[in-house]
C-alpha cells in the first residue's frame, strides 16, 4: 500500500508544476522573428525536362548588417525548384548548399534533385549560397 501512495505522490507532483509558457529569447531569436522588408524573389528562367520543370529564382533572404559593416548587405541566393509532371505530396524536400555568388545564373537543376522529385514525386528544392559569400568587411581587402 506504501508504494502504490508513493507512486501516486511521485507522479502527482509534475501535476503541480507549472508549464513553462515561455522560452527565454535570445539575440538569435529576435533577430529571425524581426521584420525584413527586402525579402523578394523573382523566377528568372522555367527549365523543361523530362518528367520535369525545374524553375530558377532569384531570391533575396534578408539584409545583414549594414554598407558600415560589409560590401553587400542583401542576401541572394539561387532557389532551383523541381516540380515532377506527376506530384503525389503536398510536401517536399529542400536541399541547402554552398555556392558563392559570382554573378552567373544556373544553368538547370542538380540531377540529385531531379532524382528525388521523380522517384518520391514530390516538388525538390536546392537553396545555394549558404552561408551568402564571398563578403568583404570595412577596412578589409580580402573577402570571406
Amino acid at each position: 500500500m506504501i508504494k502504490i501512495f508513493l507512486l501516486i505522490l511521485f507522479f502527482s507532483s509534475f501535476l503541480i508544476t507549472e508549464p513553462r509558457l515561455e522560452f527565454d529569447q535570445t539575440a538569435l531569436d529576435n533577430y529571425v522573428h524581426s521584420i525584413d522588408g527586402s525579402y523578394e524573389y523573382e523566377v528568372i528562367k522555367k527549365v523543361p525536362g523530362e518528367g520535369f520543370t525545374t524553375y530558377i529564382v532569384n531570391l533575396i533572404s534578408q539584409t545583414f548588417l549594414t554598407k558600415k559593416d560589409i560590401n553587400r548587405t542583401k542576401w541572394k541566393h539561387w532557389l532551383i525548384i523541381v516540380s515532377p509532371d506527376e506530384i503525389k505530396h503536398t510536401t517536399g524536400m529542400l536541399i541547402i548548399g554552398a555556392g558563392d555568388n559570382d554573378g552567373s545564373i544556373p544553368e538547370g537543376p542538380d540531377q540529385i534533385a531531379v532524382k528525388y522529385a521523380k522517384v518520391t514525386n514530390s516538388v525538390v528544392a536546392t537553396l545555394g549560397m549558404v552561408p551568402n559569400q564571398p563578403l568583404t568587411f570595412v577596412g578589409e581587402s580580402k573577402p570571406r
